[in-house]
């Protein structure tokens, strides 16, 4: 019988602990599922962040080929067809170092915003009427709020705050650049 092929998914910026190494190796020899989650620990500025919903992030990671698929084209993660609930979670972290320096975050905020606001056009999103203060203040103040206040992002001091800011911020300048595009549309 030929031996399933598998998928191992690693982003550039990340590393594999030598026990999520072990963990690995043990599910390659032995499969018990379809799709394995690894437990990934994201840095900012050289610190693992545990707060504004970065921690827990379990994240499909190995899988069968032909069992998952991508559904998103911006921070794309797999994801298993029959969902990943399904899916074992794997022993030991996987290392994200998501931004080394400010500067790295600010080259990529640009592109990043402007490939959400992109994604919303292409949702059909109006920025008229009700939209306007819904998405340049409601929404962004909802986000900070949340990932500050209830996924406990002060609990990582000043990168915690920066995080839940600039996802705010995320918010405000995407839903910005959708106005824009569609005004200069007429």
């Amino acid at each position: 019988m030929k031996p399933q092929a598998i998928g191992f998914s690693l982003d550039a910026d990340e590393v594999v602990s030598e026990e999520l190494a072990q963990s690995i190796q043990g599910a390659l020899s032995s499969p018990k599922s379809s799709g394995y989650l690894a437990d990934r620990h994201n840095y900012f500025l050289g610190q693992w962040i545990r707060g504004c919903g970065w921690y827990p992030d379990r994240i499909l990671r190995l899988f069968k080929k032909g069992k998952a698929w991508w559904p998103l084209k911006i921070h794309d993660t797999p994801k298993l067809e029959d969902g990943n609930e399904h899916a074992l979670l794997l022993e030991g972290p996987l290392i994200h170092y998501s931004y080394r320096s400010l500067e790295q975050y600010f080259e990529e905020f640009n592109a990043y915003t402007s490939r959400l606001a992109v994604e919303y056009a292409n949702r059909n999103e109006v920025m008229k009427g009700f939209g306007i203060p819904l998405n340049l203040f409601f929404r962004p103040c909802f986000w900070f709020l949340e990932k500050y206040l209830f996924l406990r992002g002060y609990r990582d001091g000043l990168p915690g705050f920066f995080i839940s800011f600039s996802s705010a911020l995320t918010i405000f300048v995407s839903y910005l650049k959708l106005w824009e595009a569609q005004r200069d549309k007429g």
